[in-house]
């Protein structure tokens, strides 16, 4: 890998390797070449976070192993979903959407919402480093969380949300 190419010339003595999007399981293939890097998670399997805890411990008492983004994601995205019909009172995409628009939960990822400017979801996101193969045996993954930040968002006014044209007729519906 690049990474263990840099590491052999012995250059990340000398510089920090951030992957501004990261995943412990991505990381998992370098094994130990991964400690040491940054980056950022929208979620950990570490997290200090009592409804992230319980869906950790219930995917491992079902599936044997810890969970991953995807896994995660899926799981919230469908609960975020089904609680916005719930709240609709229906299926219609385009009253869902609606319900969604400014809709706000506090689930595995932490306190989230949606935005109705650009339907983009404000969370908080996790700061990693990268561990050696005795600390990923402890964690059971290969990230260890540095920092848990507020929710990385810009304003609505600002590019690229400022471009986004979600009008009342964009739904299909009229």
């Amino acid at each position: 890998s690049g990474l263990a190419q840099l590491r052999d010339a012995g250059l990340t003595d000398d510089i920090d390797v951030i992957i501004p999007h990261v995943s412990a399981f991505t990381l998992d293939p370098l094994g130990a070449d991964a400690e040491g890097v940054l980056g950022m998670e929208p979620w950990n399997p570490n997290a200090d976070n009592e409804a992230s805890q319980a869906f950790v411990e219930s995917y491992q008492a079902e599936y044997d192993e810890t969970p991953n983004q995807s896994s995660l994601h899926t799981y919230e995205s469908m609960m975020v979903y089904a609680a916005a019909v719930e709240e609709a009172g229906t299926f219609h995409p385009p009253t869902v959407v609606r319900t969604l628009e400014d809709f706000e939960w506090s689930l595995a990822w932490g306190d989230s919402a949606f935005r109705t400017c650009d339907h983009q979801v404000e969370r908080p996101w996790y700061m990693v480093q990268g561990v050696g193969d005795e600390r990923a045996e402890e964690l059971g993954i290969r990230t260890e969380i540095v920092e848990t930040t507020d929710p990385l968002v810009y304003e609505c006014s600002e590019f690229p949300a400022s471009n986004c044209a979600m009008g009342d007729n964009e739904y299909g519906d009229e």
